[in-house]
């Protein structure tokens, strides 16, 4: 796996846009921090992805923005 950036965290939200695709995933991580993430609703559904989940994040440098 090529990905360094892997931070760790609790899903705290998970909200589907009914206007495409995707689901916004919410993890809060370490001193309280948020991470926002858009993947397709499908590859949600396929994780299982729920509320409350501890999961970890792979972050590719080239797909971040701040």
């Amino acid at each position: 796996m090529s990905i360094r950036n892997v931070k760790s965290g609790t899903i705290s939200a998970i909200q589907n846009d009914p206007l495409t695709p995707y689901t916004d995933i919410q993890l809060t991580c370490q001193n309280e921090q948020q991470l926002h993430s858009r993947i397709t609703r499908k590859a949600c559904e396929e994780l299982q992805l729920m509320v409350g989940q501890e999961v970890f994040a792979l972050i590719k440098s080239v797909s971040l923005e701040l």
